[in-house]
């Protein structure tokens, strides 16, 4: 295709001109950027978009679950969030609450146009889901050296196991939000 570009690179640093975007998608990312550069990561996505640009958002979310199938699709988020901290101390911003993932990306100086929980994926068959879940999650589980977070997150996945065969997996919910990007910076702080 003409005119389309792919660029691979830290969405810390993007390789691109101030103002030069219009519009930015972040679809199941958030919660996998590391909590110590959540903030730089969305401080980018600000740079890069031209005034007035759009950021869509799609991401999972910490919800009322109205059954175990449901919980599930956030356990096995926190599962893999925690073997990654264990073996890599790679530390996951992680799933947070509705309000909490709006209340982040306003504070970094965007307008929040819209909102909603939608259904990104239907529920699935106990075996679908255990025949393609948690190979990364179990592999660095095995690589964990601490006895106690190695048992913890054995546990954990005994659980995940547990629920998916007595209850399958999802529907998975995400948060679908459009952020606008605000470019009077003082007045969005209350600064004069």
């Amino acid at each position: 295709m003409d005119g389309l570009d792919f660029i691979c690179a830290d969405a810390a640093s993007l390789p691109l001109r101030d103002s030069s975007i219009d519009s930015v998608t972040a679809v199941l990312t958030l919660h996998e950027v590391g909590e110590a550069v959540i903030d730089r990561v969305l401080e980018e996505v600000r740079r890069v978009l031209s005034p007035n640009g759009n950021f869509l958002v799609i991401d999972k979310a910490l919800i009322t679950f109205g059954t175990p199938a449901e919980e599930l699709t956030i356990m096995t988020e926190l599962a893999y969030h925690k073997a990654l901290e264990y073996v890599q101390r790679i530390r996951a911003w992680g799933v947070r609450e509705v309000d909490k993932i709006i209340k982040k990306i306003v504070s970094k100086n965007f307008r929040a146009i819209s909102s909603e929980l939608v259904v990104a994926r239907e529920w699935i068959s106990s075996e679908e889901f255990l025949a393609s879940w948690g190979k990364d999650t179990v592999r660095l589980a095995q690589m964990i050296r601490c006895e106690a977070k190695r048992s913890e997150l054995q546990e954990l996945i005994h659980k995940i196991k547990n629920t998916a065969r007595k209850h399958g997996y999802g529907p998975v919910k995400v948060l679908a939000a459009v952020f606008q990007k605000q470019e009077n910076l003082q007045a969005n702080n209350g600064l004069s």
